[in-house]
């Protein structure tokens, strides 16, 4: 199977469709961005470091960032209340669950943030997606389940291992489905649990994937 979307060129070059993106997308002030935000829009961040506690995560942080031939780390989504949930989101909390934190507050202290909208999206759809996430608060960040895809994502074809990823065929299994998530697959699924593929393997999505799918728009970012 041949490894199409990141090629060991991007770990060193950074990604070329995904500098095209970024370039395309209005640089704001953190007060425009945050006023630019609607429910539902999803947030692709590079993980603040006060939210790297140990020394392993802080290497983890940087190896993803490497590999994706992007800056961005983590994602999170935004609940009409205002805040922004995801794993390890409020600092305070243990960063294996999700939680949640207003995004005023989540951006003082995040830099690098970029705004990811998927169009068109009816009420309905969104408080399906919202309780799609609320309702598995304390579904545990799978560590397993990100070096699969990692290793997936970055080995070249002569060595890769093709770790086989159970993908979900419908909704029944979406909704009571636990393993391999972390903080872009549980995003991913939220949308595929309403019917929106964002884009071919779900539960191997990295930050990168929102930014690269056709199916959404980024809406703007900052620059630190």
């Amino acid at each position: 199977m041949k490894n199409e979307e990141i090629i060991i060129n991007e770990v060193f070059q950074g990604t070329p469709a995904i500098r095209a993106r970024l370039r395309n997308t209005p640089i704001v002030s953190k007060r425009k961005f945050i006023q630019m935000a609607e429910p539902c829009d999803i947030f692709v961040t590079k993980t603040p470091g006060y939210n790297l506690k140990t020394s392993s995560s802080r290497v983890i942080s940087k190896m993803i960032s490497f590999a994706q031939g992007s800056p961005y780390t983590s994602s999170k989504l935004l609940l009409p209340d205002g805040n922004l949930i995801g794993y390890g989101v409020d600092y305070d909390q243990d960063p294996t669950y999700l939680s949640k934190m207003k995004l005023k507050d989540y951006m003082i202290r995040c830099d690098f943030a970029c705004m990811v909208r998927v169009p068109n999206l009816t009420e309905e759809q969104k408080q399906k997606i919202y309780k799609y996430l609320l309702t598995r608060q304390r579904v545990p960040y799978n560590n397993i389940g990100l070096l699969k895809t990692a290793w997936n994502k970055i080995m070249p074809d002569f060595i890769r291992l093709d770790f086989k990823i159970e993908e979900p065929e419908d909704k029944r299994v979406v909704r009571g489905y636990k393993k391999a998530l972390f903080c872009s697959t549980i995003i991913s699924m939220a949308f595929l649990y309403i019917g929106i593929v964002l884009f071919e393997k779900p539960l191997e999505a990295w930050p990168r994937n929102f930014i690269l799918t056709p199916k959404a728009i980024l809406v703007s970012r900052t620059s630190g």
